[in-house]
């Protein structure tokens, strides 16, 4: 076997037009989770039912992902 240390490791840093635009989108959709809440707050009427919706949310979105990665 050759040791580690023989072996030289290199990554080549790369951004083409598709991940750029992949990281502006996502910036601006996970942006919105600071403005959301205010409309959850409204429209649930307590600060109970609006915990339940985001939590109800978070396993809805975790089932997705899921399911997305499965594919």
């Amino acid at each position: 076997m050759v040791p580690v240390e023989d072996y030289e490791l290199s990554q080549e840093r790369s951004l083409d037009v598709l991940d750029g635009v992949a990281i502006i989108v996502g910036v601006i959709i996970g942006a919105g989770i600071f403005v959301s809440p205010k409309g959850v707050l409204q429209y649930s009427g307590s600060i109970g039912q609006a915990l339940v919706v985001w939590i109800l949310s978070g396993v809805l979105s975790m089932v997705g992902a899921l399911c997305y990665a499965e594919l």
